[in-house]
């Protein structure tokens, strides 16, 4: 079976995803910490289907209102700038790598709901080291298995043949992709991201999140870490667990989290993941 460099994959690319315009206009007035809520609703309003999607959300059980919103204004200020900034960025990457004739539907959804855990918590964890930007901690954890969905979206013969291994042989994805490929989803993605001009710390950021002890050198790499490891244990609700999971434990530790802050955030994760379904319902809708 022949095996693909990332030139060779870049070459079967027949055209390369876009973000859309009102994703990038809101990521840069939500950025700024003087936006106000009106710009806010300007920009989203000129794009229905967003406003549609927001109208969705805050009606639907993720907020478990009493009462149905019709307004946009208002459900932007009950969901929130960070939620409103999460759809916009949400659609647009979940557009750009759409593909309605995968054959691999639910490994879709299990990898878009790990994406959208993995980004709030990156976020919350951001929230107490100065030293991580916690929007570019947020769109990292968003984006960083971004090469994955292009080869569902884009090469679904080689991505199929990755799950067979997977599932046949017991692999891991990074193992299964080295046996198809000569490069891997990191690369691929830190190749989107150059093209979209992202911020140099997410197409870094991409690109070395499968490198060993990368986090050691680099605390938005550490979150990432941490957050990528949190939303992959399946027994989060046991504390046990968690402390006996030694790479957890040295990550925290690195980003100078103690215990209790670390079960905290795993009660988080917990909350995510059943957040993480009706968002990609709604996203997918």
């Amino acid at each position: 079976m022949p095996r693909l460099s990332l030139q060779e994959v870049i070459g079967r690319i027949d055209e390369i995803p876009t973000l859309r315009q009102v994703a990038t206009k809101l990521l840069e007035i939500i950025d700024n910490p003087n936006s106000k809520i009106e710009e806010v609703h300007r920009i989203v309003t000129q794009d229905p289907p967003l406003a549609a999607k927001i109208l969705r959300l805050v009606n639907s059980a993720y907020m478990g209102l009493s009462t149905r919103v019709a307004d946009v204004k208002q459900a932007i200020v009950l969901l929130g700038f960070n939620m409103v900034r999460t759809m916009a960025l949400s659609i647009s990457v979940f557009e750009a790598f759409s593909n309605t004739d995968s054959s691999a539907e639910e490994m879709r959804q299990q990898l878009w709901e790990h994406s959208i855990i993995t980004s709030n918590l990156c976020q919350v964890i951001a929230e107490q080291d100065t030293r991580v930007d916690q929007q570019v901690a947020f769109a990292l954890g968003l984006l960083h298995d971004m090469g994955k969905m292009i080869l569902d979206a884009k090469m679904p013969q080689e991505w199929r043949q990755i799950l067979h291994l997977m599932n046949t042989e017991q692999r891991s994805f990074q193992e299964a992709e080295q046996e198809i490929l000569r490069t891997d989803h990191a690369q691929i993605g830190a190749w989107i991201a150059e093209k979209w001009n992202l911020k140099q710390e997410l197409t870094t950021g991409i690109r070395l999140h499968h490198r060993p002890l990368a986090w050691r050198s680099d605390p938005l790499q550490g979150t990432l870490r941490l957050a990528n490891l949190l939303s992959q244990i399946e027994s989060i609700d046991d504390p046990s667990v968690i402390l006996h999971h030694n790479e957890l434990i040295q990550v925290a530790r690195h980003l100078r989290i103690g215990t209790p802050r670390l079960l905290d955030l795993a009660t988080i994760c917990l909350h995510e993941r059943e957040q993480a379904h009706i968002f990609f319902q709604t996203l997918s809708q």
